[in-house]
């Protein structure tokens, strides 16, 4: 349920109908649920309370979603005035993929959650759909490249050499 991996076969195949639609969806879910998994075991490894990864925890869901929900409608209002345009509508997203990386950062948020809620929040607001379908062959990839490193960056690989010295020395 990789989301790379369904888009391009969707894309490929040119799928359509209801089947799609669930599968796109619950890969939406499934990605959600791990990048909420992979936050809450994140902060339990930071922190000892569990009231600090609670806390944590609904920082990021919540943060994300209103970051998400401020720039998916900041988004449809730019859409609506400027118009269907391509070309327009090419640079504008990789500005706000750009822009949204920066403000999570800045806030310390969840990349791929906000990036997630925010694609999906401008899915369902643009009744009239102002956001044209563009061919992302070469751009998706430099979203995605986007998307890892910036979740990479976040990594902190502080106690992995501790971690393997104990584990070999059991032995």
């Amino acid at each position: 349920t990789s989301p790379a991996v369904v888009m391009t076969v969707v894309r490929d195949l040119r799928a359509q109908g209801q089947m799609t639609e669930r599968l796109l969806l619950l890969t939406a879910l499934n990605t959600a649920y791990a990048i909420v998994a992979l936050a809450v075991i994140s902060a339990l490894g930071r922190t000892a309370g569990w009231w600090a990864v609670a806390l944590h925890s609904m920082y990021l869901i919540f943060g994300s979603g209103v970051l998400a929900s401020f720039i998916a409608i900041g988004a449809l209002v730019v859409l609506r005035l400027f118009g269907r345009a391509a070309g327009f509508q090419f640079v504008f997203l990789i500005g706000l993929v750009l822009t949204t990386v920066a403000l999570v950062q800045v806030l310390k948020l969840s990349l791929p959650l906000t990036l997630l809620l925010e694609g999906v929040l401008i899915r369902m607001l643009d009744r009239q759909r102002h956001l044209v379908a563009l061919r992302l062959e070469e751009a998706g990839t430099i979203f995605i490249v986007i998307l890892f490193a910036s979740f990479g960056a976040n990594l902190s690989f502080a106690g992995s050499g501790t971690a393997w010295l104990t584990d070999g020395c059991s032995d």
